[in-house]
């Protein structure tokens, strides 16, 4: 393999990176949402495991949830925006859709669309 071709394996692999990252996060992000339909026997559980969140919402002071929701706002893709906007709490009707770079800084506090029954 040529100098050339391993320096662009690696410039693709860093440009794939911030996509790992945020697709990792964001299962994260989903359990730091706050949910009232919660058993309480397990609420211990779900607090222990939103401490990931926490600490680098600490470490980034808020920054890093911010570019996430930001780089899902830029996502081509109406359906898995939505499906994103609901793993994070968002309560979205049937027909709402969400345009391209539609930035929505707090998901767990969305209420949209006509016909939402829930």
């Amino acid at each position: 393999m040529s100098t050339l071709t391993l320096i662009l394996l690696v410039l693709v692999a860093l440009l794939y990176l911030k996509w790992v990252l945020i697709f990792l996060s964001l299962p994260v992000m989903a359990l730091a949402v706050p949910h009232k339909k919660r058993r309480k026997p397990l609420a211990w559980l779900w607090k222990a495991l939103a401490v990931p969140n926490h600490i680098i919402a600490k470490m980034t002071r808020g920054g890093w949830e911010r570019y996430v929701l930001f780089q899902v706002s830029i996502i081509p893709s109406i359906h898995l925006r939505r499906a994103i906007y609901r793993l994070l709490g968002a309560k979205i009707g049937p027909n709402a859709i969400f345009h391209f770079k539609t930035e929505i800084r707090a998901p767990h506090c969305l209420f949209v669309g006509g016909g939402y029954s829930g």
